[in-house]
């Protein structure tokens, strides 16, 4: 019979200090001594602000498998611990060596745990998703307990300038411009070095738990080309060339071991793709969007926010919430609740409650949770909110919505120096075409989407 799987610990691992963008070529070098023509370009489209790199002072500091058993490390404690594991799946595609295998390393620094199965899927973006599968798989058949599945990867080695430097010097007999094709240099870019893992298990933990129904997984190899590749090599009559039949002065001169993504073939079918997959899991499962609270896409760059939301609404969805979609009146209740300023009661360990003039949270121990109700004593912690906490409340969960923030609401629970001070802090994103202003309503654009954080933040009272 099928057992229940539950998420029940995460754990996540970062070598080194955060790499802020203007340092990024300092860490991976400048290919042929030159800043990277496309580096700003792509860093404004993914908006990503920093990465995480296993180098430190031009050496490595971690391996791949040192990157993944770190994290690992951080799901022991006094009731877990190396011994207990029942099964291991790591996913990576930048494994440190061809063989072993990369889940096998990872054993191998785990010198407290037992003789286990193990299981090593590949395949870039979706390895650690392939690892979270299996294990679930595992223990929702009963075959194990638990499972520890992860994701790591340490990139940085293939995106440092010298991997490119033969190839740069064979462009530079032939051109007096050199550069490296788009494909390879734009990947540099987005990739870092990191590690995360959860436990699954068949018992939820004492604390919180979340308990998976099912997972979802397809390929669409049989009807699209290859996207993301690493030792392969595309001929000009479109065929793709293992590194095993090249030459090997070739896989320097044409760079062969760094990774390359076909941008156009993700753009055009990334997100239509992502779409399907998530309309026929829906379908397939009876789900409706209104039963879900979060939707988390794989969006690797900014890039694809606006692709992403496009093809959602020509499913019917609509664009609610900064970050969530649903059929026409099919709203979140709970996060619904949240943006629009309801009071609501929450019961059990970790519960909010709010009433319009106070917070209050619940102890998240169950034992303690109980006793404290049983003996009378307090079980929950209050935050009693003041006029401008309130005002900033109603600032970040109304401005966030389809509905936007009602101006007449405004002054009359917070009075003119607020609305008069709300309007004022406006009014540049106005004037920039990132808020707009209709019917008495203030609401984001499509254009202030994406930079919402700091139009909420303008727009916050600060003492």
């Amino acid at each position: 019979m099928d057992k229940n799987v539950y998420i029940t610990k995460l754990s996540s691992f970062l070598p080194n200090e955060p790499v802020e963008n203007d340092e990024m070529e300092d860490s991976l070098g400048y290919i042929g001594g030159h800043s990277s023509r496309i580096k700003r370009i792509i860093l404004g489209q993914n908006q990503i602000k920093q990465r995480y790199y296993a180098i430190k002072g031009g050496n490595y500091t971690h391996t791949n498998a040192e990157l993944m058993a770190n994290a690992i490390a951080g799901l022991f404690d006094d009731g877990f611990a190396a011994k207990d594991i029942q099964l291991l799946s790591c996913g990576t595609s930048t494994p440190d060596q061809m063989m072993p295998s990369h889940t096998s390393m990872v054993h191998g620094l785990l010198k407290d745990s037992n003789p286990i199965p193990i299981l090593s899927p590949s395949g870039v973006c979706c390895s650690a998703a392939h690892a979270l599968e299996y294990c679930f798989l595992s223990v929702l058949s009963g075959h194990t307990n638990n499972a520890i599945c992860g994701g790591s990867e340490l990139f940085s080695p293939l995106l440092r300038s010298n991997i490119f430097e033969e190839e740069y010097k064979a462009i530079s007999q032939i051109q007096s411009n050199p550069y490296i094709a788009f494909e390879k240099d734009f990947l540099r870019w987005m990739l870092s070095d990191g590690a995360g893992c959860a436990l699954l298990s068949d018992m939820p933990s004492d604390g919180i738990s979340l308990k998976i129904k099912w997972i979802e997984s397809v390929s669409y190899a049989n009807e699209l080309d290859v996207c993301m590749s690493q030792g392969l090599q595309n001929t000009a009559s479109g065929e793709w060339t293992s590194w095993k039949a090249m030459r090997p002065v070739d896989w320097q001169t044409q760079s062969i071991f760094a990774i390359k993504q076909n941008i156009k073939l993700l753009a055009e079918y990334g997100v239509e793709k992502s779409v399907l997959h998530i309309a026929n899991s829906c379908k397939k499962h009876q789900l409706n969007f209104a039963d879900v609270d979060y939707f988390l896409p794989h969006i690797s760059s900014m890039f694809f926010y606006d692709k992403l939301a496009d093809k959602l609404k020509e499913k019917g969805y609509q664009h609610y919430e900064i970050s969530n979609f649903c059929l026409p009146g099919m709203y979140s209740r709970h996060n619904s609740s949240y943006w629009t300023g309801k009071k609501y009661l929450g019961c059990g360990p970790s519960a909010h409650s709010y009433n319009g003039v106070s917070r209050q949270w619940n102890i998240s121990s169950l034992d303690e949770y109980i006793t404290n109700i049983n003996e009378g004593e307090p079980y929950s912690e209050i935050e009693e909110l003041n006029l401008y906490t309130r005002y900033n409340d109603f600032v970040i969960t109304t401005i966030r919505t389809m509905w936007g923030m009602n101006l007449d609401m405004l002054k009359k629970i917070f009075g003119s120096k607020l609305y008069d001070y709300c309007l004022r802090m406006a009014y540049p994103h106005l004037q920039q075409g990132t808020l707009e202003q209709s019917e008495g309503v203030l609401k984001l654009t499509e254009k202030g989407i994406f930079i919402s954080d700091g139009i909420m933040s303008d727009m916050l009272w600060v003492d």
